[in-house]
């Protein structure tokens, strides 16, 4: 703020006189009272006051008021006098708190040589700043020699500095740097490591709370490294570790998706590992491609329950997973009539998924389940919701004169569900 003063002090007067409250606010001159705003430099310069104009002098250290009242000016009153004399006095004292802040040392070297440039006019100032500016190179040298004389008689251990520089966990903090080059660099020089201290200190990065993409980047670096990086990292994942470290490695592990390792992590995850990371991981497979990964998605199905079983099964149909016929259809076996007939939500949607997979080897059961047993057999007839999804599902499958029979006898039925399903 005082720099914008001082700016606009050493400016014509005619330039700002007329404008001059429209300056203060641009400038947002908010510390410097009104009565403090004067247009005074070295010699003699003109000072606007209520369209008046006044010879004015700097006043230094013992120096006399040698104001005087132009010639060329009218004259003034005694009150706008003492009101100029009170202006000059104050401006006398902030130029002395200005010099005092510099003595002080408080204040960058760059700022100093810019007051030096404004106030160039004012030489104690000026002699001030550079007497500073001497002070502190003689610090400085002053600094450099008691360090030389401290170590004069120790031998130089340049092994350290140079293990120091090569500590690569030091590089991966600048992984986290806002600077992009400097993240660049320190990766292309990780790159250039030993293998397994990256691994080791990339493995403390990736299964952290730092920004995901400061995460992903050590990633990234592993992965460049090959697949013997990426096969020391996997090493290091296993099932017993806690949920938060376990999605925190499953945030990356895309970045792996090359390595045949992988699938074997994710499926120890799958089968041991902690619910919540199994929860993660499957949303993780759900975005993987290809065949490779349908033998997890079925331990996944084993594993889970509930709602999260219905989330795989959905996953089984959309890829196509044929595969897991078998295990469906164990799953809707009909059970005998002292037995408990649990997850009657599953065992419907299971049925479903049975016909959108043109499951024909599920035809026999499906016809079971949509059929009434006969008293006998001591089968329990299963709840109107599951049947109702049997006939839909042999609806789906290529036609048979089972199928043909079983539909034409549930357009008879009592149930409503079932005669409008079976297309009566």
């Amino acid at each position: 703020e005082i720099i914008n003063f001082l700016e606009i002090f050493t400016a014509k007067p005619e330039e700002v006189a007329t404008r001059w409250d429209e300056i203060v606010d641009e400038r947002k001159l908010e510390h410097i009272l009104p009565d403090r705003k004067i247009f005074v430099a070295v010699g003699e310069h003109k000072i606007a006051l209520d369209e008046r104009k006044l010879i004015a002098q700097t006043l230094g250290e013992g120096e006399e008021d040698k104001s005087a009242i132009s010639s060329s000016a009218p004259s003034m009153s005694d009150e706008q006098a003492d009101k100029i004399q009170k202006l000059v006095e104050e401006f006398k004292t902030d130029k002395e708190e200005l010099i005092e802040a510099l003595k002080s040392g408080t204040v960058d070297s760059n700022v100093i040589q810019r007051l030096i440039d404004l106030l160039e006019q004012s030489s104690d100032v000026t002699e001030i700043a550079q007497t500073e500016k001497t002070k502190q190179e003689d610090d400085t040298t002053k600094q450099a020699r008691t360090s030389e004389e401290r170590y004069r008689d120790v031998l130089p251990d340049v092994d350290i500095i140079n293990k120091s520089e090569k500590d690569v966990s030091l590089a991966f903090q600048d992984l986290s740097s806002d600077d992009t080059m400097t993240k660049a660099r320190a990766a292309a020089w990780i790159l250039k490591q030993d293998t397994e201290k990256v691994v080791t200190n990339a493995f403390g990065v990736i299964c952290s709370d730092l920004p995901v993409r400061t995460r992903k980047l050590a990633a990234v670096v592993i992965a460049k490294m090959g697949n013997k990086a990426i096969d020391l990292f996997l090493n290091r994942i296993n099932a017993g570790m806690s949920g938060t470290i376990l999605k925190e490695f499953l945030d990356v592990a895309d970045l792996f998706l090359e390595n045949p390792n992988l699938l074997s992590k994710l499926s120890e995850i799958i089968m041991n590992g902690p619910s919540d990371a199994v929860i993660v991981c499957f949303h993780f497979i759900r975005k993987m491609t290809g065949k490779n990964v349908n033998p997890i998605i079925l331990d996944l199905f084993d594993r889970v329950s509930g709602k999260m079983k219905i989330e795989v099964l959905s996953l089984i149909v959309e890829k196509k997973i044929n595969e897991a016929v078998p295990s469906l259809i164990e799953s809707i076996k009909p059970v005998k009539i002292w037995e408990k007939d649990d997850n009657i939500q599953l065992q419907a949607q299971i049925c479903k998924s049975l016909g959108m997979l043109k499951a024909y080897e599920a035809e026999d059961i499906l016809l079971k389940i949509a059929s009434v047993p006969k008293p006998w057999t001591m089968i329990k007839p299963k709840p109107e919701s599951i049947r109702v999804s049997a006939i839909w599902a042999l609806k789906q499958l290529p036609k048979s004169d089972r199928i043909d029979s079983l539909l034409e006898k549930s357009k008879k039925s009592k149930s409503v569900a079932i005669r409008k399903v079976a297309g009566g």
